[in-house]
C-alpha cells in the first residue's frame, strides 16, 4: 500500500509534464500558426501519437518481444529528444518576446509584434535544426 502512495504522485507529475509539454508544442506550432483545419488536425494527431510512444516505450520493453520493443523505442527516443529541443526553442522565443514587450512597455513605446505563424515557424526550425545537429 505504501508503495502506491509513492508511485501515484510520481505518475501524476509525469503525466502533467507529458500532457502539458505536448499541449504547449501543439499550441505554439500548430494552433497559433493558423494552418488549414485538415492540416492542423493531422499535426495534432501526429503530436498525440508521438506522445503516446513515450508512454508505450517502457511498456514495450517490459512486455513485448525485443523486435517489437525496438520498433516502439526508436520513435519514442527520437521524439523525446526533438520535443525537448522544441520546448527549449519555444520557451526561449516566448521569453524573448515577453522581455521585448516589457522593455518596450517600460520605455513607453510599442511592443514588438511578431506574427504567430512566423514565430512558430522560427521556433520549429531552430528546434529541428538543433535536434538534427545533436543526432549527427
Amino acid at each position: 500500500m505504501t508503495r502506491w502512495l509513492l508511485v501515484i504522485p510520481v505518475l501524476t507529475v509525469f503525466a502533467t509534464l507529458l500532457v502539458g509539454g505536448h499541449l504547449y508544442i501543439a499550441q505554439r506550432l500548430v494552433l497559433d500558426a493558423g494552418l488549414p483545419p485538415a492540416v492542423s488536425q493531422a499535426f495534432q494527431v501526429g503530436i498525440a501519437l508521438l506522445a503516446a510512444t513515450i508512454v508505450l516505450q517502457p511498456l514495450g520493453e517490459r512486455f513485448a518481444p525485443p523486435r517489437l520493443a525496438r520498433v516502439v523505442a526508436w520513435p519514442a527516443s527520437i521524439w523525446l529528444g526533438v520535443a525537448f529541443w522544441l520546448l527549449l526553442a519555444l520557451g526561449a522565443t516566448d521569453l524573448a518576446l515577453w522581455f521585448g514587450a516589457a522593455v518596450a512597455s517600460a520605455s513607453g513605446g510599442q511592443a514588438p509584434v511578431a506574427s504567430a505563424p512566423t514565430g512558430a515557424l522560427r521556433a520549429a526550425l531552430v528546434g529541428l535544426g538543433v535536434g538534427a545537429v545533436t543526432l549527427v
